[in-house]
């Protein structure tokens, strides 16, 4: 359990330090990202995420596929507690460490509401559906096909989506930053719409499996 946990909290610190590490350079003087850049930032490093630690840990990095993978079946409650605050503390270490390496921005990745609340809150619920239910179909897929597919959908989200809402779909994500910048009024908009995609899905890979038994 204890390397499992390791690989949650180091996989999601990598997820944040060079994901919203993207976002910090677009905000900084030098401008050197563009929204492509952050999400190819995004997109890449889940890909490498999945690479390095699925074979310990499944390489979650998100509270919202941990839920989905606990309402299957497939984590007990202990891990999904594990998982779960591993990832939440991997993002908020990741967080300071850009605070410190960026202290003359003002934001450090966070994810801001560029429109309304429902619209945030539906297009947040809408992306971590699709994230999770391309991951729930990808379960006999190899390694190297499961990071590469999501990791482009992570892009593809990310770069359509993120100037609206920040593209999330991911709690531990959203938090670390927001916290760090002091910022969490706005963070139950992004916990309840992607916890909320996560039961979702649940319930649908599990009425199709019951269906599937039935036949």
């Amino acid at each position: 359990m204890i390397r499992k946990a390791f690989a949650e909290m180091l996989g999601t610190f990598l997820l944040v330090l060079f994901g919203c590490g993207s976002v910090c350079l677009h905000l900084s003087d030098a401008n050197l990202v563009n929204n492509l850049g952050i999400a190819l930032s995004f997109g890449a490093i889940v890909g490498v995420g999945i690479m390095i630690f699925s074979r310990t840990s499944g390489a979650h990095m998100n509270p919202a596929v941990s839920l989905y993978f606990y309402l299957i079946g497939r984590l007990s409650t202990k891990e999904f507690g594990v998982y779960s605050m591993a990832q939440i503390i991997g993002a908020t270490l990741s967080s300071v460490v850009l605070l410190n390496v960026f202290p003359n921005i003002e934001h450090h990745g966070s994810t801001f509401p560029k429109v309304g609340v429902a619209q945030t809150w539906f297009i947040e619920y809408g992306l971590t559906t699709i994230l999770i239910l391309a991951i729930a179909y990808l379960h006999d897929a190899t390694r190297n096909q499961v990071a590469l597919s999501i990791g482009g959908i992570i892009f593809l989200e990310a770069f359509i989506f993120g100037p609206l809402t920040g593209a999330s779909m991911n709690p531990a994500r959203s938090f670390g930053p927001l916290l760090i910048d002091q910022e969490l009024s706005h963070f139950w908009i992004y916990l309840s719409s992607q916890l909320c995609a996560s039961v979702t899905c649940g319930l649908i890979i599990l009425a199709l499996s019951k269906r599937a038994i039935k036949l």
